[in-house]
């Protein structure tokens, strides 16, 4: 999670934020990455403080924290590849699930921008699976495991996935 664990105060990159307070999209990216048993480069147990460490070693911030490349996670797994981003922005809630089951069902990890913008910021969350119009997730920033029983279907407004190969 980017709320526990010892790595929360780790910087991204130069900034003033932190995995704890802006860490969600890389915590996310980082979930994915274990889940799918890829090799990941690093002598260290794997988490989102080496992951995010990796990052600002490798150019990962711009100077207000934000990731700068979706492919860097490539970089320190080689088989698990940046496949795409899709915006679901403007799309109905069926549009946005069936978006998401397509890309689920062709075998991608996704991690999804539940929050845009909104007066608390942007969020993100890594997605687990999605079965009869429920959504299962790993938030980085709470315990809750239903995406849209936690953040309104109207909020997701992008899908960025990966895959193993």
């Amino acid at each position: 999670r980017q709320i526990r664990g010892p790595w929360i105060n780790i910087p991204l990159g130069n900034s003033n934020n932190t995995i704890r307070s802006a860490g969600c999209l890389v915590t996310s990216i980082a979930i994915q990455m274990a889940r799918s048993g890829v090799q990941i480069n690093t002598t260290e147990e794997f988490n989102p403080g080496v992951f995010v460490q990796f990052l600002n070693q490798n150019g990962g911030f711009t100077s207000g924290g934000a990731l700068t490349n979706y492919t860097l996670a490539t970089k320190m797994a080689p088989n698990f590849k940046y496949a795409g981003s899709t915006s679901v922005m403007g799309y109905s809630q069926d549009q946005k699930y069936n978006t998401l089951v397509d890309l689920l069902n062709k075998g991608y990890y996704v991690v999804a921008e539940v929050k845009l913008g909104n007066k608390s910021g942007q969020h993100w969350v890594a997605v687990i699976s999605a079965q009869n119009g429920e959504i299962t997730m790993v938030d980085p920033a709470s315990d809750n495991t239903s995406m849209w029983k936690k953040y309104p279907s109207a909020g997701t407004s992008r899908y960025v996935y990966y895959k193993v190969g």
